[in-house]
């Protein structure tokens, strides 16, 4: 049988680790094929995304064949494959030895047309279940005939699906995330709020343009912005408000506020509004 042994729990655990690290699905796709031929000894492997609400691609990841397979699988296969078709309406791996006999299967319009482009004897299809639904589909097969899939496998690649599920929900938060941040920075411009958003998973700070050139006449001002940004001990999601005494690169002083506020408790993200009052002469 292919695939390697439960005991390699470290190796499994270091490969899903890197997925649901990644933050794009080009990301995604390029730890997947790094990763997986250390934890699943397979020649053939790949997973495509689909829109849960209706199933259709949008994107597929396939190192392991050729441009003519995924083609015909795309256009020809993909809404009649008796294996995708099984694993997605029963919700869980399918084999395809478990559906049909091996002769019925080499017979198969589906193997004739597709999966006989590279003699695939054994397939294995897990569908990829998130909190959203099917989120796509990991496959798994090899052209030996004596090495078939057993249990170990089945649940293997049932698990590694749910990985990468994650993987995806979670890219597909944050983009859902930066879009509601583009949004709201692009709002408070047209009102010239100087505007700051902040979020624990990120690196970096948002600030729109108007915050920017606010910041550009202060002395210091990334260690300003970032003492004001401080949450308060004892309500990590609750609203605060700052104000610091701050130089200007012109020599005057002036008094910075801070009003932050968050936008969705369950995400972390702080945005925090900025009001430069100068000091009158």
């Amino acid at each position: 049988m292919l695939g390697r042994e439960p005991g390699r729990v470290p190796e499994v655990l270091r490969f899903a680790q890197s997925l649901v690290a990644c933050r794009s699905i080009e990301e995604l796709e390029r730890a997947f094929v790094a990763g997986f031929p250390r934890v699943f000894d397979v020649p053939i492997f790949g997973f495509n995304v689909c829109d849960p609400a209706t199933l259709c691609r949008e994107y597929v990841v396939a190192p392991s064949v050729s441009d003519v397979f995924v083609a015909r699988y795309n256009h020809e296969l993909w809404d009649v494959d008796p294996l995708r078709s099984s694993a997605n309406a029963h919700r869980r791996t399918v084999y395809n030895l478990d559906l049909m006999p091996h002769e019925e299967w080499r017979e198969s319009w589906a193997y004739r047309r597709v999966y006989a482009l590279h003699s695939m004897q054994h397939v294995v299809e897990a569908p990829m279940i998130g909190a959203t639904g099917i989120v796509g589909n990991l496959h798994v097969a090899t052209s030996v005939p004596e090495h078939g899939f057993g249990p170990s496998e089945l649940e293997l690649t049932e698990a590694l699906g749910g990985v990468v599920a994650v993987a995806i929900e979670n890219i597909r938060s944050r983009d859902a995330l930066d879009r509601e941040r583009n949004d709201l920075l692009d709002a408070l411009d047209m009102t010239g709020t100087a505007t700051v958003i902040s979020d624990p998973r990120s690196t970096d700070l948002r600030l729109n343009d108007v915050a920017r050139q606010l910041l550009a006449e202060l002395v210091d001002a990334e260690a300003q912005l970032h003492a004001l940004l401080v949450r308060p001990t004892g309500d990590p999601n609750g609203g605060f408000s700052r104000r610091h005494e701050v130089e200007l690169r012109n020599g005057e002083r002036a008094i910075l506020h801070a009003h932050s506020r968050p936008a969705r408790e369950q995400t972390g993200t702080l945005v925090t509004v900025l009001e430069l009052h100068r000091e009158a002469p």
